[in-house]
């Protein structure tokens, strides 16, 4: 029982992760982070509003696959975070299987 809540809960952690990237959109970074995003290059930022459980996007925040910034402004995601979603895009069996990796 104790197994099937935790592979559920996982789920639950991907399809969340999923769900921000399908609503996401990419800007230009702007100056006055707080904190940068884990990417090599940050004249693109893929940012996504912050209304799904604040649980989730807390684990999703200690595994390095967004970053908050704080206040109200957007999440953003960081290299791993949109690469972990291209290939729960697939997984899951949304978009176009010729998505391009990110």
């Amino acid at each position: 029982m104790d197994n099937e809540k935790a592979h559920m809960s996982e789920q639950i952690q991907e399809l969340t992760l999923l769900l921000m990237y399908l609503t996401s959109w990419q800007e230009s970074s702007t100056p006055g982070l707080r904190r940068k995003p884990h990417k090599t290059d940050d004249t693109l930022l893929r940012r996504c509003w912050k209304g799904y459980d604040f649980s989730i996007l807390e684990r999703l925040e200690e595994q390095n696959l967004i970053c908050g910034e704080g206040g109200k402004k957007p999440i953003v995601f960081t290299a791993e975070g949109e690469r972990l979603a291209v290939e729960l895009m697939k997984k899951y069996g949304f978009g176009d299987s010729k998505e391009e990796e990110v």
